[in-house]
């Protein structure tokens, strides 16, 4: 049997230890036969390496895979990384951990593009193509804006000063005055900003309530200004692009989701019941009651045939309608559940599943890029970056993405 040494894994630690303890590093080293260089820093040098805290493994192979990135070591760091380096001495093989894969997927479905994050991410929005100006991703960091272009090219970000993102629950772009120039919705649990690409703030919209989500845009009123519907507890809220209130309802009771409607303008449950909202913040009748849990995430279109509700049974569950993410040419169902990413068809077949073993938090955006027939998934990976899935172009090779690959 051939013997494996230690010189098959390569080491880089970033440790924050301070004098009391930094002396002990070379007896760990000298215990374990391990020839690398630790590097010692201070709290201000840690930018770049995804992580405030110390202290910090990346474990290398000789073939330049990581075979192991800091969110797998806790607290227990050192038991952890002897039994890691144990593992991968005495084995013949020694692969990289896989960070995320492609389970399942149709011809031409993978990899569209990838670019590396040098921080945690808040949240991701697909502000939509408008006429003359594409569409464009927007990543919230604690302190940033940043913009790509469509195929994930950095176009800029906002000053620091000007945005704070730490308690940020989610991100929405749009161009809402129709200038050709997005705006961004900073949400926090109780209130959301709107700011330009500079972080610059144009008005800031903030409830009392114990409730607040985005149920969209459109232009209710038909002056080429995108409202804003804003469900503040009890109500419904359509917020100009400017400034001011278009209208709002009056209380509706324990409002639950508010979702698009493909043959109107915007569908709200309240409680078990789901009802019609038009341009003027009527309310259609309700429909026969729901089951107690069924939340409403969406109506698919059928044509001729009566429209399908679907219904996600949790709030840990996200679950949205795409249109033709998968290739099929129809409305497809994705599904977003611990560290799994599903598409279904709308008669339920799985037609792609990717895994991250690492039971990721997702961080997402669902939209179309590059104008073709379809939507694309932006999804932020721990340890991987930003990365854009969909159908590759007729032309274009798909990247089937695995850790180190």
């Amino acid at each position: 049997m051939e013997e494996k040494h230690q010189e098959d894994v390569v080491l880089l630690a970033v440790s924050l230890d301070d004098e009391s303890t930094r002396s002990k590093i070379p007896a760990f080293l000298k215990r374990h036969d391990l020839h690398c260089k630790v590097l010692l820093s201070e709290p201000h040098q840690l930018e770049g390496y995804q992580s405030d805290t110390a202290s910090i493994l990346y474990v290398v192979n000789r073939g330049g895979l990581l075979a192991g990135v800091p969110g797998e070591f806790g607290r227990n760091l050192g038991k952890q990384a002897e039994a890691r380096i144990a593992l991968l001495s005495s084995s013949s093989a020694t692969p990289g951990p896989l960070l995320y894969r492609i389970e399942k997927a149709p011809p031409g479905f993978g990899l569209l593009w990838r670019t590396p994050l040098k921080d945690d991410v808040k949240a991701i929005a697909i502000a939509p193509a408008t006429s003359g100006h594409p569409a464009e991703v927007g990543v919230l960091d604690a302190t940033h804006l940043k913009r790509y272009s469509a195929a994930g090219e950095p176009l800029g970000e906002s000053s620091e000063s000007n945005i704070e993102g730490r308690d940020a629950t989610f991100l929405k772009g749009a161009d809402l005055d129709g200038d050709g120039r997005n705006e961004w919705l900073v949400g926090e649990e109780k209130s959301f900003t709107v700011v330009d690409a500079q972080g610059d703030s144009f008005w800031r919209y903030w409830t009392l309530a114990d409730s607040l989500q985005i149920g969209g845009f459109m232009d209710l009123d038909r002056d080429g200004r995108l409202e804003t519907i804003v469900q503040d507890g009890s109500r419904v809220v359509a917020r100009q692009a400017l400034s001011g209130t278009l209208w709002k309802t009056p209380p509706l009771g324990t409002i639950r989701s508010i979702v698009r409607d493909p043959r109107g303008a915007f569908l709200v449950q309240i409680g078990q019941s789901v009802r019609s909202l038009d341009r003027t913040g009527r309310l259609g009748n309700s429909a026969k009651p729901l089951p107690s849990q069924a939340i409403l995430a969406g109506r698919l279109a059928a044509g001729d045939a009566p429209p399908l509700d679907l219904f996600r049974p949790e709030a840990t569950t996200q679950v949205e309608i795409v249109q033709n993410l998968a290739g099929d040419g129809k409305e497809e169902i994705l599904v977003v559940t611990g560290g799994v990413l599903s598409i279904y068809s709308r008669k339920g077949d799985l037609l792609a599943r990717l895994i991250s073993p690492n039971n990721w938090s997702p961080r997402l955006a669902v939209g179309d890029l590059d104008g073709r027939k379809g939507d694309e998934v932006v999804v932020a990976l721990p340890d991987f970056g930003l990365v854009a899935l969909g159908m590759s172009p007729p032309s274009g090779k798909t990247e089937r993405a695995r850790s180190g690959s």
